[in-house]
């Protein structure tokens, strides 16, 4: 923390210790309960995948961005949590994109997928991998803004 203005400094590394928080919403990214391995796949034509870095940020902001995201079709569940040594041990990384909003950062993945091209099985398992090792945070409190461990 700067003494003269009182701002906190956040790094722009992103440590292996961190957790990542990737919104989760239904029926896209869960089944019965479970987190579906699209949660952790990019857009098409893309190789980052948002995520919200839990050292800057806490759930409650995650949350309203959250749900600024929902739509008719596309309703907020809740997160999945996971940490970036994990990501990085299955050879992907997590960078900072604070350009977007501070807390923000992306999984950076090494494929780009093309539309109407099926997804390589050693990707697809990656996924699948990540979606295993993630702890899925489900919303406690749907209805309200902030979000609440009690």
């Amino acid at each position: 923390m700067s003494d003269s203005v009182g701002i906190v400094e956040f790094s722009i590394e992103v440590s292996d210790d961190e957790n990542t928080a990737r919104a989760l919403f239904h029926p896209f990214h869960l089944k019965n309960g479970h987190i579906k391995r699209e949660a952790f796949k990019p857009p098409v034509g893309r190789k980052d995948l948002s995520v919200n870095r839990l050292r800057i940020i806490d759930l409650s902001q995650c949350k309203l961005r959250a749900i600024g995201m929902q739509s008719e079709n596309k309703r907020f569940e809740g997160f999945a949590r996971l940490s970036v040594g994990v990501v990085r041990d299955n050879e992907l990384d997590v960078v900072d994109s604070r350009e977007y909003y501070l807390g923000h950062g992306d999984i950076i993945h090494n494929t780009i997928l093309e539309r109407g091209v099926p997804a390589p099985p050693e990707y697809n398992a990656l996924l699948t991998i990540l979606a295993k090792q993630a702890e899925f945070l489900s919303d406690p409190f749907p209805g309200s803004s902030l979000w609440s461990d009690d």
